[in-house]
Formats: structure tokens, C-alpha cells, sequence
């Protein structure tokens, strides 16, 4: 008489249960990778959009008159609430403390730190426990505007340094 072996019931049923156990930890490991990738976009989208706002208010520096702060909602798709916070920016320490001329002065009075901070669209921007969702920041010195000088041609001072040759050449004029 042959004996065959085979598994015993019990044998199956541990194997099963092992099997279906690391079956739900890949899953809630998928899950949760999926969960986390879906946040890094979101804070990938909203720190390009934060950056955006940090490059077009800075931009707009120069020729606009300096709020210390700028609220707003960009129209967006999740929308979101924006806040935009200018403040002056002093250097200190031992560099600040050696620089008492009064070149260094005026170029201190320049310098602004810029910081938007981007917000979900049903956060209060007015509530301070509002987490952020991004925050930048960016020192910037805000340029002077200076007027033509009397002894220059006006129409050569509108036109940047790069392009009069350019200009010059449409005009047809020699180099």
C-alpha cells in the first residue's frame, strides 16, 4: 500500500491566512504611497503657483507703491487663498554693526522681505492657526527709478541697453 502525502487542512488554512495577511499590508502600503503622491503634486502645484506670485509681485515692485500686505484668492482649480507679506528687512549681526556709511544705510532702506504663503480655499486668512499649505520668501531690493538725464536723447533711454543696436538696425541707421 503507497501513502501519498499531501497538505493537511490546517497547513492550508495557516498558508491562506499568511497569504491574505500580506495581501493587506501591499495594499494599504499602495494605498498610502498613492495617498502621499497625490500631497507631493499638490504641494508641487502650489509652491510653482506660490512662486508665480513671488515673480509677478516682485515684478511689479518697482512701479507700484509698496503695501504691506496683499490678500487674495487665485482662480485656480482647486481655488486657493493667497497672502502676500512685505515687510522691511535690516541686516544685523557683525555685517550690519560694521556698515555705518551712508551708502549702506540707503541700501539697507531697500531691501524688503517678500513672503507669500498659499492657503486652502476654505482656510481664514485672518485665523492664525491657518497651516499654509506652501510659504517663499525672498528678499528684494527695490529698484529706483531714476529720471532721464537732461543731456541724453529721450528715446534712446526708454530703449535697454541690448536692444539699441537692434533698433538702430531696423532704423536703418550703421552700427
Amino acid at each position: 500500500m503507497r501513502v501519498r502525502e499531501a497538505f493537511s487542512l490546517l497547513e492550508v488554512i495557516i498558508a491562506t491566512a499568511i497569504l491574505a495577511g500580506s495581501a493587506m499590508v501591499l495594499f494599504s502600503l499602495i494605498s498610502l504611497g498613492t495617498k502621499y503622491g497625490n500631497q507631493a503634486e499638490e504641494r508641487t502645484i502650489a509652491v510653482s503657483q506660490a512662486q508665480s506670485l513671488l515673480d509677478e509681485f516682485i515684478a511689479r515692485m518697482a512701479s507700484e507703491e509698496i503695501r504691506e500686505e496683499v490678500n487674495g484668492v487665485l482662480p485656480s482649480i482647486p481655488a486657493r487663498n493667497f497672502r502676500i507679506e512685505v515687510t522691511p528687512f535690516e541686516l544685523g549681526g557683525s555685517i550690519g554693526a560694521n556698515r555705518n556709511s551712508s551708502a549702506a544705510m540707503e541700501t539697507q532702506a531697500l531691501l524688503y522681505r517678500v513672503k507669500v504663503e498659499l492657503f486652502e480655499a476654505n482656510a481664514s486668512l485672518t485665523s492664525a492657526d491657518a497651516e499654509p499649505l506652501c510659504q517663499l520668501s525672498r528678499l528684494v531690493r527695490r529698484p529706483q527709478i531714476e529720471a532721464p538725464a537732461s543731456d541724453r536723447d529721450s528715446s534712446e533711454t526708454s530703449i535697454p541697453p541690448a536692444n539699441k543696436n537692434r533698433a538702430k538696425r531696423e532704423a536703418g541707421g550703421t552700427l
